[in-house]
């Protein structure tokens, strides 16, 4: 088996590897977000030991480079950095699992486990990858007048092989083949061109590596029927005595919930939806607007349990996934629902019909409604799609009643609506905050509670 040490197999080297990289990287976060989610201090340890680790693999590349300046080498290295990768996911499931289990009481748990997380499965394949640029300008130097111009050329080309890395995994290859095939792929290519670099054919049933960790496809979580990766989130279906549960990434919270004898209440923030149509109960036909569907629940509540107002609902919702699911676990195949994909924000704006109410129930890693969502702009915006006496409503996470993400909501709200309420759910960190122009709403919403 023979490849010529030509400066085009080196520039190839460093495209593929610098590919690779990035897919890891980018890709790691959706390993990690089945246990520790996707929040900003799980993106921060991503980066922060991706960053770390080619810090490393660039300096060591270097002086290894300068002792044992041939291709053969750097291919060895390689090998072990794509046969590392490969099996990231697997090692995922024992690695993070456990770490999550140890870390569970710990009020850092999101940062410290994902730190561990990353650095154990992703830093050392990394660190190695970043040995690649160093040495491959090592090896492409003829001498040193013209090894600036090599190590330019070279690392834009590395580059280019990164942007490749994060865009395809982003928009094409997680959402169709998920993470755990993205990151087998990449990792195939590096130890594919590791192979060709060592010269040796031998090393060719190394390929089969990748094929064996491909046939893994066990649910990360025993209890679900069901769990794909959108572009937006890891979700999965649990049912238990006829009760289906949609949960987000860690999966600390439960999105939606259907119970399949249509029980009246699920004890949670959603049954309060049951009384929006009575805060106006003379009109007995009603347009309402939901942002963030997700299951369907609050729609599936209102369709089971307000029998004598009609309610014609519209659905927003940004993950289509998440909405086939919805439809086929969560019987949110309704003829008084219409569903559109959308970012929520977007989604208002395109439509042009007034609505007697908007709730936004849209979130964000679980605990956050989005920021374009809560912002002046939003509400002005979603005023103008209600009825002169509709009102909107946000369900906000918080700590209490003070806490100051929903005062600043609450405020934000007072300053676009005349009236502005802030409602505690019972035994949760829910509130839902109501705005209307209305000023006499709160007596209809206090007539609709005493007749739950």
């Amino acid at each position: 088996m023979s490849v010529p040490k030509s400066i085009a197999f080196i520039k190839l080297f460093v495209f593929i590897n610098g590919a690779a990289i990035c897919a890891l990287e980018i890709t790691s976060s959706r390993v990690l977000a089945p246990y520790f989610g996707t929040s900003l201090p799980v993106w921060g340890s991503v980066m922060g030991v991706t960053m770390i680790a080619l810090a490393i693999g660039y300096s060591w590349g270097g002086r290894i480079a300068d002792k044992r300046p041939n291709l053969s080498a750097l291919g060895y290295l390689t090998l072990i950095a794509g046969i590392l990768a490969t099996f990231s996911p697997l090692l995922a499931k024992v690695v993070l699992a456990t770490t999550f289990n140890s870390l569970i009481d710990t009020n850092l748990i999101i940062i410290i486990g994902s730190l561990i997380g990353m650095t154990l499965l992703f830093a050392l394949p990394i660190m190695i990858m970043g040995m690649v640029s160093p040495y491959a300008v090592r090896i492409a130097s003829s001498n040193i007048i013209d090894i600036g111009q090599t190590a330019g050329s070279l690392y834009s080309i590395a580059t280019i092989g990164s942007i490749f890395g994060i865009f395809l995994p982003s928009f094409i290859m997680v959402p169709l083949l998920g993470s755990r095939i993205t990151i087998v792929i990449f990792a195939t290519l590096e130890i594919l061109i590791s192979i060709l670099a060592i010269r040796q054919a031998k090393f060719l049933l190394l390929l089969t590596v990748p094929l064996l960790a491909a046939l893994d496809n066990q649910y990360i979580y025993p209890d679900s029927i069901v769990e794909l990766e959108t572009p937006y989130q890891y979700v999965r279906v649990l049912k238990s005595n006829g009760v289906y549960k949609m949960k987000f990434n860690e999966g600390t919270g439960t999105q939606s919930i259907f119970d399949t004898s249509r029980s009246l209440s699920t004890n949670q923030y959603w049954d309060y939806a049951e009384i929006f149509p009575y805060f106006q109960p003379q009109k007995t036909t009603q347009n309402m607007l939901i942002l963030g569907v997700a299951g369907a629940t609050i729609a599936t509540n209102i369709r089971d349990h307000v029998d004598d107002i009609k309610v014609n609902i519209t659905g927003i919702e940004i993950d289509p996934q998440v909405m086939n699911l919805a439809k086929k676990y969560f019987d949110a195949n309704q003829k008084a629902l219409n569903y559109q994909i959308a970012d929520g924000r977007v989604g208002v704006n395109q439509l042009d019909k007034k609505f007697d109410m908007i709730y936004v129930d849209a979130y964000t890693q679980q605990l956050y409604i989005p920021p374009h969502l809560a912002t002046y702009e939003f509400f002005k915006e979603a005023k103008q799609k209600l009825q002169s006496d509709g009102f909107l409503i946000a369900n906000v996470n918080s700590i209490s009643k003070t806490g100051p993400l929903l005062e600043a909501i609450a405020t934000t709200m007072d300053a676009v609506f005349n009236t502005v309420w802030i409602i505690p759910i019972p035994d949760s960190y829910n509130y839902l905050v109501l705005a209307s122009d209305n000023r006499n709403l709160m007596n209809n919403y206090r007539a609709g509670i005493k007749g739950m």
